[in-house]
């Protein structure tokens, strides 16, 4: 019960109103008929010439099967909308439509066609306004004529322009407003389609000083939803003509997001996996990157590089030298109103050498409650320090937090060949108790990263520090170190403060995805204050090939 009582407190004002009465509203609700008149004549963009290619097509097995989540469903109709045995993200994903991409001509036309024989308006999971978005959009991009699309089309955007998800805000509203942009496009030449498009910008107007932060990051904190939205600011930018007055909004928001996903980007080219990040769900920053090209023709796209390497609204740090790049997570968990994506990593990090990734965040296998969430979501998961193994804050069920604690006195000093951040957590004074305080410091150049982290209070505690490496990396103990390897990149670990084991754990870049890989512990198990620390040596000659 206190645990229900303290997440509530953080609520937005409204929010458990607006849920309350909004199934109540849905189920009084008819299907608005689409005009007798109704033809599609919007400015229509194809795929092949403007869009990213939909990320879902690259998550879908042969032709004519949906794979996602380890599960495979057959899209030969009639297609089983209902999938009761799965997961509810797996469903969501099913009714998004992403895979559209990857099916022929005929085959799109059927399953859509078999998607509107089987799901009843305002119905079901396929009706929640967040598929229903993901649908209009994915729909939209390819321009159908057939009479029974375009009708259900219409209904669809008339449902969603009245369900928006303000019980929810956060991404899933700018998906919403997305979606209405897309509509209002398609539909352009009826009143109703010009009303979407207005109110789809008047939501983009209205959420984006929120959402956006002023370092460019997308509020929530999770490098995926933070592309995600990027390319829904592109998508919004690209549907407006090129004297449109509020296409210079979207560009420059979509170049401070650009610019932040740039510096917060790993040498390999992809994101990284801090708060419910995995891969191969947005469009990857190369691809983004391409995109605003493609939609800003004046070259501004071209020229935007990580400028900036900190980024205190979002509370990213990054240092990229010439062989190492670090990314530091030294900001609160999201807004306290929506935490839906927070994981226990306070003053986590993850690290590449010579363009490979050797220190990683775990990921998130999935989001239905269970073993893997709460272990995903978990201090334990992460690059920090935890006490009595306790979390950060207090995560439950797939998308809830109740107490959550907040970092103090951070500060990050850095220039072209070194970053030194440091950040203090009280949050165990309440969560553990004897006056309990961690304070953490990263000092990281092209030749060594060093981690201190001190804690003080009064009793007798387990401290532990956790260092999650990449499957690939193998681990050989030498004397009091550790040798960390991959292909031709090595580094010593020096341990100090605490005795060193190296543990099982999972890492889980994709969804449906956990691969064994090696966490080194560094503990002790003591009176109070302790300090726990190592040095990774870059200066290793690297292993030949």
């Amino acid at each position: 019960m206190r645990r229900l009582a303290t997440t509530l407190a953080h609520v937005l004002p409204g929010q458990l109103a607006k849920r309350a009465i909004r199934p109540v509203r849905r189920r009084l609700t008819r299907s608005a008929r689409p005009p007798r008149s109704l033809s599609a004549r919007g400015r229509a963009l194809s795929v092949s010439s403007a869009f990213p290619v939909p990320t879902q097509s690259r998550i879908t097995g042969e032709s004519g099967a949906f794979s996602f989540l380890g599960r495979t469903a057959s899209l030969e109709t009639p297609v089983d909308w209902s999938a009761s045995e799965a997961p509810a993200l797996w469903r969501y994903n099913l009714h998004y439509f992403g895979y559209l991409e990857a099916l022929s001509g005929s085959q799109r036309s059927a399953v859509c066609n078999d998607w509107i024989l089987n799901n009843i308006p305002l119905r079901g999971v396929g009706w929640d306004a967040y598929p229903t978005s993901l649908r209009i959009i994915h729909w939209t991009k390819y321009a159908p004529s057939e009479p029974a699309i375009v009708n259900s089309l219409y209904r669809q955007a008339e449902y969603l322009s009245r369900f928006t998800e303000r019980h929810l805000l956060g991404n899933h509203l700018l998906e919403n407003a997305r979606a209405l942009m897309f509509a209002g496009n398609y539909f352009s030449d009826t009143a109703a389609g010009q009303k979407w498009l207005q109110q789809g910008i008047a939501i983009y107007r209205q959420q984006t000083p929120e959402q956006i932060l002023r370092d460019g990051g997308h509020f929530e904190r999770s490098p995926m939803y933070h592309a995600l939205m990027l390319e829904g600011y592109l998508d919004a930018a690209n549907l407006l003509p090129p004297g449109h007055p509020d296409r210079q909004f979207f560009a420059r928001t979509s170049e401070a997001m650009l610019s932040f996903l740039a510096a917060t980007t790993h040498p390999d080219g992809e994101i990284s996996l801090f708060n419910d990040a995995v891969f191969d769900v947005a469009p990857s920053p190369n691809e983004l990157q391409q995109y605003a090209g493609r939609v800003f023709t004046d070259g501004r796209a071209a020229s935007i590089v990580g400028r900036a390497s900190q980024f205190p609204d979002s509370g990213y740090y990054a240092f990229s030298g010439d062989r190492t790049f670090l990314l530091v997570d030294g900001g609160a968990i999201g807004p306290d109103h929506l935490p839906a994506h927070a994981h226990c990593d306070l003053f986590s990090y993850e690290l590449s050498l010579d363009g490979s990734r050797f220190i990683v965040d775990s990921g998130v296998y999935e989001y239905a409650p269970g073993e893997m969430r709460a272990y995903c979501r978990s201090t334990r998961a992460h690059n920090t320090v935890q006490v009595d193994g306790v979390d950060h804050c207090e995560p439950w069920s797939s998308f809830r937090v109740a107490r959550r604690f907040y970092p103090r006195s951070v500060s990050c000093l850095s220039d072209p060949g070194m970053i030194d951040f440091r950040g203090s957590f009280a949050g165990y004074r309440s969560l553990v108790g004897d006056d309990i305080c961690v304070e953490r410091s990263l000092r990281c150049t092209d030749e060594r990263l060093q981690v201190e982290d001190t804690i003080t209070g009064r009793g007798s505690h387990l401290c532990e520090s956790f260092v999650h490496l990449h499957p690939a990396v193998d681990v050989l103990v030498e004397g009091d170190s550790l040798r960390l390897a991959r292909g031709a990149a090595a580094c010593m670990l020096h341990p100090h403060g605490g005795a060193v084991e190296v543990i099982d754990g999972w890492y889980c870049p994709r969804f449906g995805e956990r691969i064994e890989n090696k966490v080194i512990v560094l503990g002790t198990d003591g009176a109070l204050p302790v300090r726990l620390g190592y040095e990774i040596d870059f200066r290793s000659e690297r292993m030949p090939s």
